[in-house]
């Protein structure tokens, strides 16, 4: 029989922004992913090295340890997930507060943490990585089959969203507090985070209700 009609590409948009259900998936990307992908592809190296004063072998190192807990969490919150669908948001928010306390275990103290600190550090940032991966599974659930594609894509931006708007906020900090990138320069610079991370927990809290509305039935 005939493929069933499938709207434009224009239409299929429309209705994935109207949709909370789309939205809670991007705040839930947004919120796990922006402070790993912060400290892995940008701000990472410089702060270990030159805020915390270590070596580049052990920036490297440190690097390499946020990569394998990404693996490792990977399998570990698809099966939580699987087995536990209402799970989906309070995981997403869970880990943004283990984001945020790493955060502030690196940000606040005025003098070099030890290594362990950094370790745990880029660890606890590593694992918003697959939780955020959780939010096309939000998407799926809330989204019919003749725009998954355009929920999955809208979803898939606000993880590089939140990024690109943090890592330009904190380059725009350093640039003004300090000539030199030195830890009091970090601290500052860092202390900018908290808006991009407050703005996704709270809008978390407001989609998923409003998606619980609009989806009856729906469990995240």
């Amino acid at each position: 029989r005939p493929a069933p009609a499938r709207p434009t590409e224009p239409g299929a948009l429309r209705a994935v922004l109207r949709d909370p259900g789309a939205w809670l998936g991007f705040w839930m990307h947004f919120s796990g992913q922006f402070s790993n992908h912060v400290v892995v592809l940008l701000w990472g190296f410089a702060f270990i090295v030159e805020g915390q004063g270590r070596t580049s072998g052990e920036a490297s190192a440190l690097l390499t340890l946020n990569v394998v807990a990404a693996v490792v969490a990977g399998p570990l919150v698809g099966l939580l997930v699987g087995r536990r669908p209402g799970s989906r948001t309070p995981l997403a928010l869970g880990t943004s507060v283990a984001i945020a306390l790493a955060w502030l275990a690196v940000a606040v103290p005025t003098t070099p943490v030890p290594l362990g600190v950094l370790a745990a550090f880029v660890v606890v940032i590593a694992v918003g990585g697959p939780t955020s991966l959780v939010a096309f599974d939000v998407a799926r659930s809330c989204t019919p089959p003749s725009r998954l594609g355009t929920a999955t894509g809208f979803v898939n931006t606000g993880g590089f969203v939140g990024a690109l708007v943090t890592m330009l906020l904190v380059g725009v900090v350093l640039d003004q507090v300090s000539d030199a990138r030195d830890l009091d320069a970090f601290r500052s610079a860092f202390a900018w985070v908290a808006l991009p991370w407050t703005v996704g927990v709270v809008a978390m809290l407001v989609t998923r209700r409003q998606a619980r509305r609009a989806h009856p039935g729906l469990v995240v």
